[in-house]
C-alpha cells in the first residue's frame, strides 16, 4: 500500500466505518493480525476489537460525525488528528446519556503492512469526555 493509499484507508475507517456505522469496511482496511489500541477497551488484534469500540461510541453518539483535522502519510506510517462530534442520547460505556452534544478530540498513528493496516494506536481525550458525561467536574 502506498503512503496516500495508506492514508485514504485511515481516512475511510474514520468516516465510513466509525461515523458512518459500516463497520464492514473494517475488515477490508484492517489486517487479520493487526495490532488495535482503543481506550477505553482492551488492546486486540483484527477488526473485531475495532468494530466493538465503534459499536461503543455509536451507541452513544448515533449521530456521531468525524472531521479529519490533519493527516499524513510517509515511510508506512500514517496518522491523523480528528475531532468526532455527536449527540448523547444513550449510555457511553456505561455512563447515562446527558441528551447534550459531545465533542471528542482524538489522534491516531498506524502503519501499513502489505495492502492494509497492521498497526494502529488510538488516543481520544478521555478526560473531555468524562467532563462533558458529568462524571468528572470540569477545571475551574
Amino acid at each position: 500500500m502506498t503512503d496516500d493509499a495508506g492514508q485514504v484507508a485511515l481516512r475511510r475507517l474514520c468516516e465510513e466505518s466509525l461515523a458512518g456505522g459500516r463497520l464492514d469496511v473494517a475488515d477490508a482496511i484492517l489486517a487479520p493480525d493487526a495490532e488495535l489500541h482503543l481506550p477505553p477497551l482492551r488492546d486486540g488484534k483484527g477488526s473485531a476489537p475495532f468494530k466493538k469500540w465503534a459499536r461503543s461510541w455509536r451507541k452513544g453518539l448515533p449521530d456521531l460525525r468525524v472531521t479529519m483535522d490533519s493527516e499524513f502519510a510517509e515511510n508506512g506510517r500514517i496518522g491523523a488528528r480528528f475531532t468526532c462530534v455527536g449527540t448523547n442520547t444513550s449510555s457511553l460505556f456505561g455512563f447515562r446519556p446527558t441528551k447534550a452534544p459531545l465533542t471528542v478530540a482524538g489522534m491516531g498513528l498506524g502503519r501499513v503492512s502489505g495492502s492494509q493496516i497492521g498497526f494502529l494506536w488510538v488516543e481520544v481525550d478521555l478526560l473531555g469526555v468524562l467532563q462533558q458525561l458529568g462524571v468528572v467536574p470540569a477545571a475551574q
